[in-house]
């Protein structure tokens, strides 16, 4: 168990971190409808997050996400693409134009 623990971590580019806060996902189901589902952030990298989300998500599909980092912050919206889906359980790796937007992106997730 330990070793398959070791070797997941190895495939992994960054560290992961547990964190519990609420998200939102907005995805396009067709022109012009978009549909926001209820989702809950369980941990998250340099790279992207993992969060149970209330409804079920496409790979490889591109996504907006929204969250609000203090109770006085205005929400933060960006894009991630869907990696990973278990049932409730969905990874995703944050979609940025450049690797310091990336980071900053997973910066604001740390400080919620």
């Amino acid at each position: 168990m330990a070793e398959q623990a070791a070797a997941t971590q190895e495939r992994r580019r960054s560290q992961r971190e547990d964190c519990d806060h609420p998200i939102r996902v907005v995805t396009r189901q067709g022109p012009g409808d978009y549909v926001t589902i209820i989702g809950h952030c369980f941990n998250r990298s340099d790279n992207g997050f993992a969060a149970h989300v209330n409804g079920s998500l496409e790979m490889g599909k591109t996504v907006g996400v929204e969250f609000q980092p203090g109770l006085s912050s205005p929400m933060v919206q960006f894009q991630a693409e869907v990696v990973h889906v278990s049932g409730s359980m969905h990874g995703f790796k944050f979609f940025a134009p450049s690797d310091t937007q990336r980071i900053f992106i997973s910066k604001l997730f740390r400080e919620c």
